[in-house]
This record gives C-alpha cells, sequence and structure tokens, in this order.
C-alpha cells in the first residue's frame, strides 16, 4: 500500500468520524454527588413523594415526584434543618440561608441558597418536575444542602415578601441524604 493510499484512507476515516470531542475545549461536569428524599405528607396533606438530587459542577439538578398535591404552583425549598418534625414540619426551620442574602427566585442573584422557586400540580394532583439551579454566589458546594429538609408548600412562591415569599404551610417534607459521592 503506498503513503497515498494511506492518506486517503486515513482522510476518508476521519471525515465519517465525530471527532469534535478531540478539539473540543470544554469538559463535561462531574457528579459531585447524588442525593434523595421521600416527601413525606405534613400539615394534614395527603402528599408524597420523592426527589432525586444531583450535584454537577455549578448546577444542582432535582427531579420532583409527587402526587396528592392541590393543582397549582407551590413553592418549593430546602430549609435550614434536617428535620421534617412534628406534624407542621416547623423544625425544618427557614429556607437555608447561610450568607444571610434576601429571598428570591432561583434565577435571581440575590436569593437563599433554599430558594428552588416553584413547581407545578397538574390536574390530576401530580408533580412530575425537573428543576435545574446554579450555585448562587459565595457558595463553594452543593454538598452543604445534605442532611437539610426539602420542602413542598401549600402555596406558590411570589419571590417577594420577606424572608419567606407567602409560599404558606409546609404540605411534604423530606431530609437529603446522599446516595453517592463525596462531600467536600
Amino acid at each position: 500500500m503506498t503513503t497515498s493510499n494511506l492518506i486517503a484512507i486515513l482522510l476518508i476515516f476521519l471525515s465519517s468520524s465525530d471527532w469534535s470531542f478531540a478539539f473540543s475545549n470544554r469538559r463535561a461536569a462531574a457528579t459531585e454527588f447524588t442525593a434523595r428524599t421521600l416527601l413525606q405528607p405534613k400539615s394534614g396533606s395527603s402528599v408524597q413523594g420523592s426527589v432525586g438530587i444531583t450535584s454537577q459542577g455549578n448546577k444542582l439538578i432535582l427531579d420532583v415526584q409527587a402526587h396528592g398535591v392541590q393543582p397549582g404552583l407551590h413553592g418549593f425549598h430546602i430549609h435550614e434543618h434536617g428535620s421534617c418534625s412534628p406534624e407542621d414540619a416547623s423544625h425544618a426551620g427557614e429556607h437555608f440561608n447561610p450568607h444571610n442574602k434576601k429571598h428570591g427566585g432561583p434565577e435571581q442573584s440575590e436569593r437563599h441558597v433554599g430558594d428552588l422557586g416553584n413547581v407545578l400540580a397538574e390536574l390530576n394532583g401530580a408533580i412530575s418536575q425537573r428543576i435545574i439551579v446554579n450555585k448562587p454566589d459565595g457558595l463553594k458546594s452543593w454538598s452543604v444542602i445534605i442532611n437539610k429538609a426539602v420542602v413542598l408548600h401549600k402555596s406558590r412562591d411570589t419571590f417577594n415578601l420577606q424572608p419567606s415569599g407567602e409560599a404558606g404551610t409546609k404540605i411534604a417534607c423530606g431530609v437529603i441524604k446522599m446516595t453517592s459521592g463525596d462531600v467536600h
């Protein structure tokens, strides 16, 4: 086989293959950890569900599944303590806010670490939603949310009223437990 034949074969091979990965400066964000929580009914509700959580670089990805929820928007937050006791989940405390920021929506630069926005319950009372939020300013690692409570509220979060956005009664709660990864 001649050199020109080898070059021709190599050029055909290269043109038919996807080599973009070799020239990309982007690296896939490594998963720091995965976590999960089971949502238990609170304040007399019948809400149940689960939240799968993945920390990937600057992003926190939450896969929320629930049923028994009144249709409409509901505030969804990480709270400061890892307790869902007593029946009203009051031991969960306020929204997780280690940097003493104002309450806001997940797209706002000024917000609590625990401000995740709203989730939508469909007419059948089910929630099936993926939430992706960026790491707030000043937060070194999402691992600080491990062993904190995740709370689903009765009403929608308006993002206005301080310190909690008028989301109201806690209707479901679960404590975040790591399933794999490394806490920094």
